[in-house]
Order: C-alpha cells, then sequence, then structure tokens
C-alpha cells in the first residue's frame, strides 16, 4: 500500500471522518439450480468475511437467497404421491 493512501485511510479514521464509498461487484451464478445458490450464498459469506460487502446487504443478500432455494426445493418436490406417479400429464 502506498504511503499516502495509507496516510489519508489514517486520517479519515482518526478525524472520524467516514471513507469513501467503494463499489463492489459481486459475480453470482444465474441461481437457477440450487448448486448455483450455494456457489451465490459462498460468494456473499466470502465478500461479508473479507469485508467487502455491509453486514446489513449480505444479511438481504443471504435471505434472498436462502428463500429463492426454498423455492427451488420446493418446485423439485412433488406435491403428493400422485404427482410423482402421473408426472406432468394429468391422472384420469
Amino acid at each position: 500500500m502506498p504511503w499516502t493512501l495509507a496516510w489519508d485511510i489514517w486520517r479519515l479514521a482518526s478525524t472520524g471522518m467516514r471513507q469513501p464509498r467503494t463499489v463492489v461487484t459481486l459475480h453470482l451464478p444465474p441461481l437457477e439450480t440450487l448448486l448455483e445458490n450455494r456457489v451465490a450464498r459462498g460468494e456473499v459469506i466470502e465478500a461479508l468475511v473479507a469485508n467487502r460487502i455491509n453486514p446489513e446487504r449480505a444479511g438481504a443478500l443471504l435471505l434472498a437467497l436462502q428463500q429463492r432455494s426454498l423455492n427451488l426445493q420446493a418446485r423439485k418436490q412433488p406435491r403428493n404421491g400422485r404427482d410423482a406417479l402421473c408426472g406432468a400429464r394429468s391422472c384420469a
């Protein structure tokens, strides 16, 4: 880290001024399968641990990813035994 950047960070921290906001880009997969959802949750957690993302935003993202995971699981499981036997066609 260059000395001037370290000085600026120390000066901002010591005077109580907020540091300038940085833009963080997370590269998340399309979230169409449970595996892609798990990868996305891992990316959010890694960004949180590395302090690259605000904890409140990470919490909101993790909550949304959890809801998406539940929706994917519900779509994957049949609603009752009849649906499992008949598949997509109607049982008459």
